[in-house]
């Protein structure tokens, strides 16, 4: 009779253990895929983000578009102001897309809000990305601006020339721009309209809330992304500088292209 010989258990469970080395390996592999793999899962990520700040552009500038139906033609005051402010006379808080100043209801109480009616509609996914140099500074309370001549900022009565009032004025909606991604780290609000200086100058800064793209609302309710092509531009965006002069800016140009784009 023959006896099954007793099975060391020690001895079995030593040769079932991983050795330090082949954790090491495994941890190795599995690093490498995540440095693979992790790249793409940021850029399928960031490619959403674009996706739902374009809808969200795209929701502000069919709204922006619709107003003047329903009021004689006159579009809404692109100038965050306060409600009861009024320039010249002119009662222009009554007709401002938002209001001055923090708060979710500074944009329930503006003229905009009635055709969009989603607050979350007003930031972009991606802002955090356009404030990484001041660190301190909150995610806005709005994304997106309208840029000067859209009866922006500087407007008053008794000067109105350079300004659009009327939507009939523009000859070519689907080339004007209307609005832009801002990221002004003055306020959490944006305090004012966005505006391009004279030949080669930014008076404001571009957002680059995308890593390189803005997103661009056109007067008829149509958005673009734009790749920013000059290095000068995305360096004055990262450093958030104002007034700033780049000689030869393909970037100014384009922008300079679709930011007077209308005939008086």
């Amino acid at each position: 009779m023959f006896c099954r010989p007793i099975r060391n258990l020690g001895q079995s469970r030593r040769r079932s253990a991983f050795t330090i080395i082949e954790v090491l390996v495994v941890i190795s592999i599995i690093l490498v895929l995540i440095g693979i793999l992790l790249p793409a899962l940021n850029l399928s990520k960031e490619k959403g983000q674009i996706a739902v700040c374009a809808s969200n552009m795209k929701q502000l500038a069919m709204g922006w578009s619709a107003f003047p139906n329903d009021h004689d033609d006159w579009i809404m005051h692109g100038m965050p102001r306060n409600l009861n402010e009024t320039s010249g006379g002119f009662p222009v808080g009554e007709w401002a897309f938002v209001l001055r100043g923090d708060g979710d209801d500074k944009i329930e109480q503006g003229r905009l809000y009635p055709y969009v009616n989603a607050l979350e509609g007003f930031v972009c996914p991606s802002e955090e990305a356009g404030i990484n140099f001041s660190p301190t500074k909150p995610l806005s309370d709005r994304s997106y601006s309208i840029i000067r001549p859209m009866w922006g900022e500087g407007w008053s009565p008794s000067n109105p020339n350079g300004f659009m009032r009327r939507l009939t004025q523009l000859t070519r909606p689907g080339k004007q721009l209307v609005w832009v991604e801002e990221n002004d780290y003055r306020s959490n609000w944006n305090v004012g309209s966005w505006i391009l200086g004279g030949t080669d100058h930014w008076v404001d800064y571009v957002s680059n809330f995308h890593h390189g793209f803005d997103n661009m609302g056109y007067a008829d309710g149509h958005v673009e992304a734009y790749e920013w092509q000059d290095k000068r531009t995305l360096e004055t965006s990262e450093l958030q500088l104002f007034n700033q002069s780049h000689p030869g800016s393909v970037d100014w140009q384009f922008m300079n292209s679709i930011y007077r784009a209308h005939n008086f």
